[in-house]
């Protein structure tokens, strides 16, 4: 999903610029930041129908889509990303349940510039593997007392760049997976947009 942020938002008077979601059609994620208060001045513009395109039309985003199986190969397809990221002179990347990983040409073209959240407190619970619930099974087997999310810069390595922001949550006798679940999530949906918005007010500098 490819949107440019309102200006004119209680955010601050300064310009926010243009940020990019990649998204899955169930992302979540996804959904928590469209509900939030960040908002959006582009027009919508279909290029493929999903419920991913669907949700941003609802919410005037301009968007488009990318179907890693059209395209000759992997380098093809994450070329083919990277010229609309710069064709729409992207300044923020937010991941919202896009699995793949990030093309290494893409990383390097948007340095520190790419936000990512995890179901865990990094370094633990994160790399190869690591998703979904796989993460609080791990957890819930490890024994760990506290849980949590993470959201991170993201690198050329698997969950291992640097940490921008973790809020933790208690894990209590007879938790379950699908417990912690519900909570982690609850934390990702009120920290994921606030973090988004703290870098749109300068106070998490991108690039750095």
């Amino acid at each position: 999903i490819i949107g440019r942020f309102n200006n004119a938002l209680e955010w601050g008077p300064r310009a926010l610029g243009n940020r990019s979601i990649l998204a899955d059609p169930r992302s979540q994620h996804m959904r928590d930041i469209m509900n939030s208060k960040v908002k959006f001045r582009e027009p919508f513009r279909p290029f493929a129908p999903s419920i991913t395109l669907e949700r941003a039309k609802k919410y005037g985003i301009k968007s488009a889509s990318f179907n890693p199986g059209q395209f000759e190969s992997r380098q093809q397809y994450d070329k083919e990303l990277l010229a609309l990221l710069k064709n729409e002179k992207i300044d923020l990347i937010v991941m919202a349940g896009y699995l793949l990983l990030i093309g290494p040409e893409i990383i390097k073209e948007f340095p520190g510039r790419i936000i990512n959240i995890h179901p865990a407190l990094l370094p633990k619970y994160g790399g190869k593997g690591f998703l979904g619930d796989a993460v609080h099974q791990a957890v819930l087997r490890g024994g760990d007392t506290v849980t949590g999310m993470t959201i991170h810069f993201l690198d050329k390595g698997c969950d291992s760049g640097p940490i921008v922001h973790q809020v933790e949550v208690p894990i209590e006798p007879g938790d379950t997976v699908e417990i912690l679940r519900g909570k982690v999530q609850t934390l990702e949906k009120k920290w994921y947009p606030e973090v988004i918005r703290w870098i749109a007010r300068g106070k998490i500098v991108l690039g750095e």
